[in-house]
């Protein structure tokens, strides 16, 4: 059996549709079944998950903690998800984030009151894109 290739994945917008006239021939349907598992791996590709995690109150280093990722870059879209227990502690310390290429820095802006439970970051990447 043989599989479509998947590395480097580009998305692509444009999917040949399929015609009544076409014959059901496997390089027919390999064309357009491929750029749809292409695609699907480039928008997967594009996103990640960290966590859980929890940050301990004593871990904080002058009100910094990195969490380290190679997935995360400047221009990265994060959104961190906290358990509801450290909601309060969070809004409390009045903690923020700010991306480093490979690190996402929470910066507490008042003191913290206890550990952090993170359910999950959820980190989404620019889709490559083929502009064929």
């Amino acid at each position: 059996m043989a599989y479509y290739e998947t590395s480097n994945a580009k998305y692509k917008s444009l999917i040949r549709k399929l015609l009544a006239s076409d014959l059901a021939h496997a390089d027919v349907l390999n064309q357009t079944i491929s750029q749809l598992v292409l695609n699907g791996e480039a928008l997967k590709a594009a996103s990640s998950r960290i966590g859980p995690k929890v940050i301990n109150a004593d871990s904080w280093k002058d009100g910094l903690y990195r969490i380290y990722d190679s997935s995360v870059k400047l221009d990265s879209i994060v959104e961190v998800f906290y358990s509801p227990d450290s909601k309060e502690i969070v809004l409390n310390a009045d903690i923020t984030e700010r991306l480093e290429d490979g690190a996402i820095v929470f910066v507490a802006n008042d003191s913290i009151d206890g550990d952090i439970a993170i359910d999950c970051i959820e980190v989404r990447n620019e889709v490559m894109v083929d502009a064929n």
